[in-house]
């Protein structure tokens, strides 16, 4: 036995834990049966960090698994065009040749912008020659993320712009410095311009660029010095949202202050801004800050006694089993003797936060407690303001409200643990706070819903209706998909209107879904079970061929059903008589309910959706447009007017590429029996690799 045999199960996960994510998941799993059942569940292949601005490839880009799945072309079909296109970014990302190679060669993906947004990113120079030369769409997305990730290199090569028929600088949209031909100028910004510089870089904690940005010396003190005590307070609350508490407190010290103590008296209001900031910090150090801001709002003397009534009741609450009563309004977080000021701007915020609902108080304030909801100690900032309000005032009955936005957030930790300060507080169900939701901005989370279902006595889950799960289908980007399955799935759904009206709703959020992307498991539940009707064009739009070939053959068997039902209601014979085959009338061939357009599949190219575009043409569910009896006149002052899309040069180049059948043979003759007998026509069309471009559909 080796020594490596030896580790309990344990002390395989401790060693995987000390090695980078996907070498764990894809080497570390494969050395025993022993080994690869330790971590099984623990440690899976994670291939992208998802930000903002771009898609990035983790450093340990898993060359051999990616390799082995998806330099097969058939695994790309079950995929919807968003994953196609995640895929793509990230293979754009990996610093690997090969990987984007094959994804370049089978994800059927237009090459839009994001692509070399991620290879930007990703600082892969390589990679972004490559996209340029394949035709893919630059933008100045593009450079920002370059930019953002510290890629110097990637934005000298745009500058340079060595090749010239390429004109980088003008794809980038450096126009306007391309034409002045010369070194760009030092930048000079505005005052507002200026104000604004200081405020992101002290949100996003970029202490060392603070200095040289306020310096009384440097390079904008002329715009400094012409600076409003607005501005100035502007400043604090972003220092006070983005950076550390250290920095925080000595900046405070530092930079002009408003007139009076801390803070100019009386104005709550302002108060009230700078506590939501530190509140809603994304810093780990929150507490710290409010703590200081809290100080200075009632002066040396009073935070002194504050801190140490504050540090008292905590501790009583720990040699009490950690507070597990909780009070009416903190609950949890200690109970502290605030003095008059920091009351009053404690019951400012809640007032804004529970009384006017986030809807009439301040935009800022509100808007920053919406994003805070997704943040993991987001309970704790509510209970810590609450024990600063006085009770009786608007911080009763704040759990309901954090729950809420808790929820529409997805964030399932921090709505656990304001449901149980909701049941501690002995406060009253909300019985339409479920139904209530807004779903459709996409934040919310399966698991959030689940712990609504388990509280469904305070938060009247079980009285949902088809329009919260209309409303999560209709959320943008398909980020509702995951919560429109779990909410469509549910038994006793209320469906209110009439059989018509029920189907109808049905048939909208099948058709959102699909077009999102959604996979084939919502798919058939919301046709088998809910009884919505397929809609081809919207899963054409989702981009999944496998999808495609489910809604090809099921909207295939409708049309079986409803001729015979048609040929029985007319007195037909019976099946066991010989009858003449004849075949049917061409106006059922050509004039299908279900064909697509023309214009809807170079829509789909225009898109980037060239998988999908390819796949209907090669089964030949594409309604060929009718040549009008008459040729319509132009209209006056100009030429004819075409109402198919006009297709980017590139994209209509990968889509002839991806519809030549004899390019993609072994594709064609996998789908033959899915698309029956569209499919046998066009395996009978696949010509021989190598051979050339074989002739198009129709020619002799």
């Amino acid at each position: 036995m080796t020594d490596w045999q030896r580790l309990t199960p344990d002390l395989v996960r401790k060693v995987a834990a000390g090695l980078p994510q996907n070498q764990a998941a894809a080497a570390l799993a494969l050395v025993n049966k022993d080994a690869a059942s330790a971590l099984r569940g623990h440690f899976q292949i994670s291939i992208s960090k998802e930000s903002d601005y771009s898609k990035i490839a983790r450093q340990s880009w898993f060359v051999p698994h990616f390799s082995a799945r998806w330099t097969q072309p058939e695994r790309w079909d079950s995929l919807s065009h968003i994953h196609r296109l995640r895929l793509l970014c990230l293979a754009a990302a990996s610093h690997h040749a090969p990987s984007l190679d094959a994804a370049l060669a089978l994800s059927g993906v237009g090459l839009s912008s994001e692509v070399l947004q991620a290879a930007a990113a990703a600082g892969d120079l390589a990679a972004c020659k490559r996209l340029v030369q394949e035709g893919c769409d630059c933008s100045c997305e593009a450079a920002t993320a370059a930019a953002r990730h510290g890629h110097l290199h990637i934005l000298q090569w745009i500058w340079a712009d060595e090749a010239p028929y390429l004109q980088l600088r003008r794809g980038f949209e450096w126009a306007a410095a391309a034409a002045a031909a010369q070194a760009p100028a030092p930048y000079a910004p505005d005052l507002w311009q200026h104000a604004q510089m200081v405020c992101t870089a002290a949100e996003h904690g970029h202490t060392e660029l603070l200095p040289r940005l306020l310096g009384a010396d440097g390079r904008y003190a002329r715009q400094l010095r012409w600076w409003t005590p607005a501005q100035w307070f502007e400043a604090r609350c972003s220092a006070a949202f983005g950076c550390p508490a250290p920095f925080l407190e000595r900046v405070w010290h530092e930079w002009p202050r408003p007139q009076g103590h801390g803070v100019e008296p009386g104005a709550v209001g302002e108060m009230a801004a700078l506590l939501s900031a530190a509140l809603c910090s994304p810093t780990d150090d929150w507490r710290a800050k409010a703590d200081f801001l809290c100080g200075q709002m009632e002066g040396p003397r009073e935070a002194a006694a504050t801190a140490a009534a504050t540090e008292a009741t905590a501790t009583a609450a720990a040699g009490a089993g950690g507070g597990a009563q909780l009070g009416q309004a903190g609950g949890g977080e200690g109970t502290a003797a605030a003095g008059a000021v920091v009351a009053d701007v404690a019951a400012a915020l809640m007032r804004d936060l529970c009384v006017d609902d986030m809807g009439n108080g301040n935009f800022m304030i509100a808007l920053n407690w919406r994003e805070a909801a997704a943040l993991s100690e987001y309970a704790a900032r509510w209970r810590y303001l609450a024990a600063r309000a006085p009770v009786g005032g608007a911080a009763d009955g704040w759990q309901v409200h954090a729950s809420r936005r808790a929820a529409e957030a997805g964030n399932a930790a921090a709505l656990s643990a304001l449901l149980d300060d909701w049941q501690a507080a002995g406060l009253p169900p909300c019985p339409t706070l479920a139904s209530s939701l807004n779903l459709s901005a996409g934040t919310a989370s399966v698991a959030a819903l689940q712990e609504l279902q388990r509280h469904a006595a305070l938060t009247g889950f079980d009285r949902l209706s088809l329009a919260s799960v209309q409303s999560s289908s209709a959320a943008a980007g398909g980020k509702g998909v995951g919560v429109t399955a779990f909410l469509a799935g549910l038994e006793g759904l209320v469906e209110e209107g009439s059989p018509e009206a029920v189907a109808r709703t049905w048939g909208e959020v099948f058709r959102d879904v699909a077009a999102a992307g959604a996979d084939m498991a919502l798919l058939r539940l919301l046709y088998e079970r809910r009884g919505a009707a397929i809609d081809l064009a919207a899963v054409a739009k989702g981009g999944c061929e496998e999808a495609l070939g489910w809604a090809v053959g099921e909207l295939q068997a409708q049309q079986h059903r409803r001729l015979r039902r048609q040929r029985q209601a007319a007195g037909a014979a019976p099946q066991h008589t010989r009858q003449p085959q004849t075949a049917p009338p061409i106006w059922l061939r050509l004039q299908q309910a279900w064909e697509l357009k023309l214009w809807q599949v170079s829509e789909l190219a225009a898109g980037g959706k060239l998988a999908a575009a390819a796949w209907l043409l090669d089964r030949g569910l594409v309604e060929p447009p009718e040549p009008p009896a008459e040729a319509p006149p132009p209209p006056e002052g100009g030429s004819e007017v075409c109402e198919i899309p006009t297709l980017k040069a590139a994209a209509f180049f990968r889509l002839f590429l991806l519809y030549d059948p004899g390019m993609r043979k072994s594709k064609l003759q996998q789908s033959a029996a899915i698309a029956g007998g569209y499919g046998g026509r066009c395996a009978g069309a696949g010509g021989q690799r190598g051979r050339g471009k074989s002739r198009t559909r129709g020619q002799p």
